[in-house]
Parts: structure tokens; C-alpha cells; sequence
């Protein structure tokens, strides 16, 4: 008979470590309370939005032999990971493995047999229990939600509301929003309101860097490439030395940060940055520029306590926030889960915190504890996870199987001395363990080292070794081939799919338009200058500003579906005073529609309708962004081109034609200038106008 493994939870996690076990010949019951698979990325979870887009890329938020399908979007919907998850799970995973709709209340320590007896409510409510030779816990880090007792919180007139019940920005169109907490959860929801919102309030206890969902590769080249934030932060060495002390580590990651990201103290007095304590990071394509144009007030301090609809803040000196309308709390979350089903006794020899939302809990790696015989913790853990829990799930299956050894009682005491240092260390990095050591030491533990990388990072054309991700992790040595199911031929590796993407961003200008997109947020100098070849059609400059708003529009391509999805557009006003060389001055204004086609890669410009919506009307035209230069001189590890990135575009209005060429030069993550210059033939036109666009 074989060994028996009961798995709590259907997430990630879960359903990692449930194929791991399969494949190492356990036999593996998953139970899961909710009724469809995926945790908080189900459709039965109320923690994230169907429509909230993951923070990291589909080449990080994936397992090493399950790649996205290629149509998925680099930045993957939550509902899009819940269908990935269930995929996996048809895939590998029989259905009697699941149990779902069966709540676990509880499991009690192992008696002398060291088996684990489990006890769940079943769905018609029925209490029913069974004994399991090994246990993992799997059942989710983020369960419950937690909103701070702030004195005078029930004095309050208007909504109060967790981060995790956002929904839509509808409720809040033309609200006055308090938004409490900084991490990725206040700035994405602060995101989607402030668009709709009459005003947005960010009380945040720190300063942070808001780095864009892409990065450049060389923040010194004006026509550097772009990929994914993961596959730039997640490289091989590291931007930070390792041989560094903690606090040099800091300040090096804080410069790092601060070379793409900038610095929000450019724009709130507030968020000035301390470079020698602990980074700490959210990510957002549009949270800077609404900061810069004041669209949202960031307030540094805490939320002390509410007198109707006034909010204090702590420090005392902090302007109150006045005749707010609604507060969201995106104050995190307490692991509960895990702490319901455990009995008092093993709780305590764990050193469960219930306040520490960070590592509530003490284990060896993350996953082990020596009071926790014959059982592990997967995915317990606060970060980018995806690789890790895979390799948990194979250390568990190698443990539980006796292919590996257990730690000897030295290395637990080591271990666990480790992870006290990291809980008991202030101030707290946002990130308690650093994901690719955290994996490289995982990967060592149990017998697979990660394959070597290269000797330094190239700026322009990255290899899949310079990169960590879940591509990088090998087969154990110890699982039986005949369980192991391969990816099918006609599927793309995700080996092979990354090598794709990482060629296109090196040759083909791939996510260049994304970066210029999101760029081109806010207000700019706008200084043009037309010059005619015609006696009768008017030369001289023209000077004034010209302003991208971003608003929602519904996704086109999501129409059908049963989420609503919203896409960013910019709408484009100009307000410019044109003096002819004749000495005439005249006003005038623009008004287009800028898209990026996320799907395609694509910039688009179209014409604005005089409508009340202002809405889009026909194409203008397309912006085709030029591969780099095949005349440049071949590029070196440690050069890059230092040419500014172009683009053409043209239109054909009849009988007249416009041809247009862009120059983008990027500033870090950033477009500090960009030009766009027409030459326009027609039978009663011949002129250039040259339009250069600079940061106000």
C-alpha cells in the first residue's frame, strides 16, 4: 500500500505538491474548501478581482513544465491564472485526487505511528475524518483580511472597505478616497480610482520606488530594450553583491531602484527616500504620473484615528484629510488558514505569531519543522512564489517518499536559528527571504542545482541562463522517470517560449511601445515649428503644452466574457500659440486618442470625436516602431547603441499625405523627451513641422 499524503488547499501550491507526490509514487488527496480550484486566483475566492492583472510576468507566474499558451498576455488576469491552474490541474492530476467544497477544521499531532488524522466538513455539511501517513499545509498565505482598529472608525459616515473586496471603480466615480497602506495593493487600487475619483488620498507608513510592469535593460542608453520587471530584477548576478553588508545591500538595491523607477520625492515632499533602509517596492505603470499631476496625495504617516468624515494622521503635525467619503484598507492580511486547523499545542512549538504577516511561523527552509514530524508547509511564504513552491513540493515528495533524508537534528537547529534571525531582525525588508538565493538554496537542498549562468549580464541581448525562473529548474535526480509527464510536442517549452521573448526584445523592438505608452502619461512642453516650402502656407513657431489623460475604456476583446475588463487609453489635448513669420499670432488645440494594442505590441493614434465622450473616431495612424539599427557596430557585453529609438507613421488624408517619424529617448524606465516630425505633400501643401515634447 502506499504512503498517503493529505494536501490542504487547492491553489498553487497545493496542486504543485499534490503532482509532485503523484510522481513520486504517494498517493496524494487534495481537499479544498472552496468548490473550484486556484485559492485566492479561484473563481470562488472574494480576495482579487477577476480583472486584476498579476505583478509579475507569465514567465515567473507559471510552473517549469506548464507554459502559458502563447496567446496569454504577458501580464496575466486573475481569472486567466484560475483557468491556467485548473488546465494544470486536468492535466496532471486525476479528479478524484480534489475533494473540493470539503473544509478541514482539523488535524491532530501524530500519536507513536506519527500518521496525522484529518478531520473536514464535507458539502452536505458532515463532519468526516481519515488518517494520512504525511501532511502539507498548502492552504494559502493571504486568508484574512485585516483592517487595524483605528479609534473612531465606527464614527465614520461613509463606506469602509478591505482592498481584497475591490471590485470596480464605479462606487467611487466622484467620491473623495482615503486610501490606508503602501504596498501593492493600495497603489494598484489607487490605480483604477483615480481616474473616476474626485479626489484620491494615499496614506502610506513609508516611502517606496514604483517600478513599471516593464524595465529597461541599460538605464543609461535613450534606446535601451525593455522586458518584463521579473526578467530584469531576476537576474544572474544580481545588481546587488552579495558580499555586501545589509545595509550596503540596501542602499545598493535603493540606487538600483532609483536608476529606472525615480524618485516620487520629485513630486511629494513626503515620499523622500531614505537609501540606507530596506527597499521597498510596488508596482504600477501609472501611479508616478498621477502623483506628479496630483491626481493622487500621498501622505507619509499612520492613520490614528477618525472623527466623522475627518481621518488624523500620525505624526500630529500631518494635515487631517478632510470630508472623505469612502476609506479602503489595503492593510494586508493575517494566515489564519493554517492557524484554525492546528492544534494550540503544535501552534505554540511552531512559534505561530497570529500578528506577524510576514513569517508567522518558524521553519527550516520555510517548509519543515522538527515538532512537525512526517508533514511540511508549502507556499507559506510573502513574495514571488511560483518557483518556490515547485520546489518545496519536490522536497516534500523526496522526503516523503525516503528518496532524500530528512535534516539531521544540526541542520534543523541551524535552520531554524536562520529563520530567526529574519523574523527577529528590524527594520523588516519588505521581502523576508531574497527570492533566487531563497530557490537556489531549496534547489540544493534537495539535489537539483540550478544550472550555471553566465559570468555577467549583457544590456541588450539576454540569454535564458542569465534569468532565474521557474525555466531554470532541472528534474530531480531521485523521481522515477516512468511518473513524469512531458510537455506535449505540439507545446512550446517554456524554455522556448522565453528564448522567443527575449529574442524579440533584443531584435524586433518587443514591449518598446508598451514602455512609450505608459510613458507618455501627464503634461509636456510642447515646442513646434513649421517650416513651408509654399509662399502662400505660413512658416514659425509654435509653442504650448499638450496633455495625455489617461481613462478606462471596456475591452474590446472581453466584450463576451463574464468579467468586465477595462483597458487605459489616453485622450491627447494640446492648447499651442502658433507666430507666423508675417508677425501673426494664432491659438489653436489637437485632440487625438492614443492606444496600445496589447495583444499586437502596437501603438495606436486616432482621431477624437467632437462628441460630449470625446470618443474615438477613425485611425490616424500607426506608430511602427524600427528594429535597432543592423548598420550599428555589433554590441559588446558591456556597450549597448546609445541611439535614441524611432518610429514611423503615416496618413493619407485626400489628396494630401502625411508621413511622420518619432524619436523616443528614454531616461530609465522612462521618456524624458520624444519628437514627432511630418512631412505633409499635398497640391496646395508642402511643409514640415517638427514637434519636440519635454517633461514640464
Amino acid at each position: 500500500m502506499s504512503c498517503t499524503v493529505a494536501i490542504i488547499g487547492a491553489g498553487p501550491a497545493g496542486l504543485a505538491s499534490a503532482k509532485a507526490a503523484l510522481e513520486a509514487g504517494l498517493s496524494a488527496r487534495v481537499f479544498e474548501s472552496a468548490e473550484a480550484i486556484g485559492g485566492l486566483w479561484s473563481p470562488a475566492s472574494k480576495l482579487c478581482r477577476p480583472s486584476m492583472r498579476t505583478n509579475l510576468s507569465k514567465y515567473t507566474c507559471c510552473f517549469s513544465d506548464f507554459p502559458w499558451p502563447e496567446s496569454a498576455p504577458t501580464f496575466p488576469t486573475a481569472s486567466q491564472v484560475g483557468d491556467y491552474l485548473a488546465a494544470y490541474a486536468h492535466k496532471y492530476l486525476k479528479p478524484a485526487t480534489i475533494s473540493l467544497g470539503c473544509k478541514v477544521t482539523g488535524v491532530k499531532s501524530p500519536g507513536d505511528d506519527k500518521r496525522w488524522s484529518v478531520t473536514w466538513s464535507n458539502r452536505s455539511g458532515q463532519q468526516e475524518t481519515a488518517i494520512f501517513d504525511r501532511l502539507i499545509i498548502a492552504c494559502g498565505f493571504f486568508s484574512e483580511p485585516y483592517i487595524p482598529a483605528i479609534p473612531g472608525l465606527e464614527t465614520f459616515p461613509g463606506t469602509v472597505s478591505h482592498s481584497s473586496f475591490y471590485s470596480s471603480h464605479k462606487p467611487f466615480e466622484g467620491k473623495h478616497v482615503a486610501i490606508i497602506g503602501g504596498s501593492h495593493s493600495g497603489v494598484e487600487v489607487a490605480d483604477d480610482i483615480t481616474p473616476h475619483a474626485a479626489s484620491v488620498h494615499h496614506v502610506v507608513p513609508r516611502q517606496f520606488w514604483v517600478v513599471p510592469k516593464h524595465l529597461p535593460l541599460d538605464v543609461e542608453d535613450p534606446g535601451t530594450s525593455f522586458l518584463p520587471l521579473d526578467l530584469v530584477l531576476y537576474r544572474y548576478p544580481t545588481p546587488v553583491q552579495t558580499h555586501s553588508s545589509t545595509q550596503e545591500r540596501w542602499r545598493e538595491m535603493n540606487e538600483y531602484l532609483r536608476s529606472f523607477s525615480g524618485n516620487l520625492s520629485d513630486f511629494s515632499a513626503d515620499m523622500k527616500a531614505d537609501m540606507n533602509s530596506p527597499p521597498h517596492v510596488a508596482v504600477s505603470d501609472m501611479y508616478t504620473n498621477f502623483v506628479r499631476s496630483g491626481r493622487i496625495i500621498v501622505h507619509k504617516g499612520h492613520l490614528s484615528t477618525i472623527f466623522g468624515s475627518n481621518l488624523n494622521l500620525d505624526p500630529e503635525n500631518s494635515s487631517p484629510l478632510s470630508n472623505m467619503t469612502d476609506i479602503i484598507f489595503a492593510t494586508g492580511f493575517r494566515p489564519s488558514s493554517a492557524s484554525t486547523i492546528l492544534p494550540p499545542s503544535l501552534l505554540s512549538a511552531l512559534n505561530f505569531s497570529p500578528n506577524d504577516r510576514f513569517l508567522p511561523f518558524l521553519l527550516h527552509h520555510g517548509t519543515l519543522h522538527p515538532s512537525f514530524p512526517n508533514a511540511a508547509f508549502v507556499g507559506q511564504y510573502r513574495g514571488p512564489y511560483w518557483a518556490s513552491i515547485e520546489l518545496q513540493a519536490q522536497w516534500c515528495a523526496g522526503l516523503f517518499s525516503g528518496s532524500l533524508s530528512w535534516p539531521s537534528p544540526n541542520q534543523f537547529e541551524e535552520g531554524l536559528a536562520l529563520e530567526k534571525q529574519v523574523i527577529d531582525s528590524r527594520p523588516r525588508a519588505q521581502w523576508p527571504r531574497e527570492y533566487v538565493k531563497f530557490c537556489s538554496d531549496l534547489a540544493q537542498t534537495i539535489g537539483t542545482p540550478l544550472s550555471p549562468s553566465c559570468p555577467g549580464p549583457n544590456k541588450r541581448l539576454i540569454q535564458p541562463h542569465d534569468i532565474f525562473a521557474p525555466h531554470r529548474l532541472t528534474r530531480p535526480f531521485w523521481l522515477p522517470s516512468s511518473n513524469h509527464q512531458c510537455v506535449t510536442e505540439e507545446t512550446p517549452s517554456l524554455l522556448d517560449t522565453l528564448e522567443h521573448t527575449l529574442s524579440q526584445s533584443a531584435n524586433s523592438a518587443l514591449f518598446v511601445a508598451a514602455a512609450i505608452f505608459r510613458s507618455l502619461h501627464g503634461t509636456w512642453v510642447l515646442n513646434r515649428t513649421y517650416t513651408s516650402h509654399l509662399p502662400d502656407y505660413p512658416s514659425g513657431p509654435s509653442i504650448g503644452t499638450a496633455e495625455f489623460t489617461p481613462r478606462k475604456i471596456l475591452s474590446e476583446s472581453h466584450l463576451e466574457s463574464d468579467h468586465q475588463i477595462y483597458e487605459t487609453e489616453y485622450f491627447y489635448s494640446e492648447k499651442t500659440e502658433f507666430s507666423t513669420s508675417t508677425g501673426l499670432k494664432l491659438s489653436g488645440t489637437q485632440r487625438y486618442i492614443y492606444r496600445y494594442d496589447e495583444s499586437k505590441d502596437k501603438l495606436e493614434v486616432f482621431f477624437a470625436q467632437r462628441d460630449d465622450a470625446v470618443s474615438r473616431g477613425s485611425r490616424f495612424h500607426q506608430v511602427i516602431i524600427e528594429p535597432p539599427s543592423l548598420d550599428a557596430p555589433p554590441i559588446q557585453a558591456s556597450q549597448s547603441t546609445m541611439l535614441p529609438w524611432r518610429a514611423k507613421a503615416s496618413h493619407y488624408c485626400s489628396p494630401d499625405t502625411y508621413d511622420g517619424s518619432y524619436t523616443f529617448f528614454f531616461k530609465g524606465a522612462d521618456l524624458e523627451k520624444w519628437k514627432i516630425e511630418y512631412v505633409v505633400k499635398g497640391p496646395k501643401k508642402d511643409y514640415t513641422m517638427e514637434s519636440w515634447y519635454s517633461r514640464m
